[in-house]
């Protein structure tokens, strides 16, 4: 299993867009990891040895950083007008 908890990989999941298989897949090095692989990995009953994990969380802060910055632009907007 994953170093990780079934709560922390749901926190994680929770960060990505609805539908993060595709997505997730087309961001890993090794393109031919199966869709049921990313999800048993991703749901806590596999181990993770293609760093399945570590590229879902670099993608969840990616978004993250990018809402805030729309944020902050929209903010900027609201303010100046």
């Amino acid at each position: 299993m994953s170093t990780l908890t079934k709560q922390q990989l749901q926190q994680i999941k929770a960060k990505l867009p609805h539908r993060y298989m595709e997505g997730l897949r087309d961001r890993l090095p090794n393109k031919n990891i199966s869709y049921p692989l990313i999800s048993q990995v991703m749901n806590g009953r596999k181990n993770d040895y293609y760093n399945i994990i570590e590229t879902a969380i670099e993608w969840a802060l990616e978004r993250e950083k990018q809402n805030s910055l729309v944020i902050k632009k929209a903010n900027k907007f609201i303010n100046n007008n």
